[in-house]
């Protein structure tokens, strides 16, 4: 608890406060992203309503992060020929509203919400990854309390509460929107729920259930099999949560795939409670001297792993 406290404490001093809430944000981007493709199909439009709401949503995007503080560059810092992330950032807004507008492809806009997530999240250094194992078990019996009357038992959006609600609960087996989100995405939904539907926010569960509860519902749609992880480069947790499943099949071909849907359902694979102790002493001995070297980027890095792995 002491150790919890004052790495918590130290992570706030560290790292500066943002200006707007880039949960949300975030969680907008995704939404865009996933849900663009039911709204404009070939360039038409095929449901008014959502493509209204993707209007809306692109927009918002847009005062959100025209609302973000101004982050370190995240190229040398000294080059200043390179435009900083927050234009970089403004920029891609601008241009997500435009596509949106002129009802680009699915694919292009799934494409440029995914560059945006991925710079925000490098960029204010947001933690996206649970700091400790998620509980599968535990999960279980929080889906059948909160979300199965819904979703489903089995998470097919069928639930008995399910029955007249627009939009419908989420399939969790739909393939191609398993395809299209993130761990972390997930966890977000978990916590702010979704505007305009009958999706709540569970602020009230920890940290640790939430993305129990995201690790859980995001292993529904893959048949497991018994897959061989040694040296896969999603064999770090970041990369897990932050990657959806496409990109995986995309970047390490359909082995990447498989290897993301095992360690999905077995996230165990990342947490060792070896030497839990000397590792957070160590790393802790590295955020003091980083930060009396000035270097502050560095010490919140050893700070977060600290927390999160120690």
């Amino acid at each position: 608890m002491r150790k919890s406290a004052f790495l918590l404490t130290l992570l706030y001093f560290l790292n500066t406060p943002l200006l707007a809430d880039t949960q949300q944000l975030l969680q907008l981007i995704d939404y865009v992203g996933v849900d663009y493709k039911g709204a404009v199909i070939e360039g038409k439009i095929v449901n008014k309503a959502e493509f209204a709401e993707m209007m809306d949503f692109a927009a918002g995007i847009a005062q959100q992060i025209d609302d973000l503080p101004e982050p370190k560059p995240l190229i040398n810092e000294e080059d200043t020929n390179n435009k900083s992330v927050k234009v970089g950032l403004k920029q891609q807004a601008k241009t997500l509203v435009n596509w949106v507008q002129s009802k680009h492809s699915a694919q292009a806009i799934n494409q440029l919400t995914a560059q945006m997530h991925h710079s925000i999240i490098s960029a204010y250094e947001i933690i996206v990854v649970p700091h400790k194992q998620p509980d599968l078990k535990q999960a279980a019996l929080l889906y059948t309390q909160n979300c199965a009357s819904c979703h489903g038992e089995e998470g097919f959006g069928d639930g008995p509460a399910a029955k007249g609600m627009e939009p419908a609960p989420i399939n969790f087996h739909d393939i191609e929107r398993y395809k299209q989100r993130t761990l972390f995405g997930l966890h977000s939904t978990i916590t702010q729920g979704v505007n305009d539907t009958a999706m709540p926010g569970y602020p009230q569960l920890s940290n640790h259930e939430r993305w129990s509860l995201a690790f859980y519902v995001g292993g529904f749609a893959h048949t497991l099999k018994n897959v061989d992880t040694t040296n896969s480069p999603l064999l770090n947790i970041t990369q897990l949560t932050i990657t959806t499943p496409a990109q995986a099949e995309t970047e390490y071909g359909a082995k990447g795939a498989d290897v993301m849907a095992y360690l999905r359902q077995h996230p165990d694979v990342f947490y060792n409670n070896k030497s839990n102790l000397s590792f957070s002493r160590e790393r802790l001995a590295d955020v003091i001297t980083a930060y009396k070297n000035k270097d502050k980027k560095k010490a919140y890095k050893y700070a977060v792993e600290a927390y999160l792995e120690g």
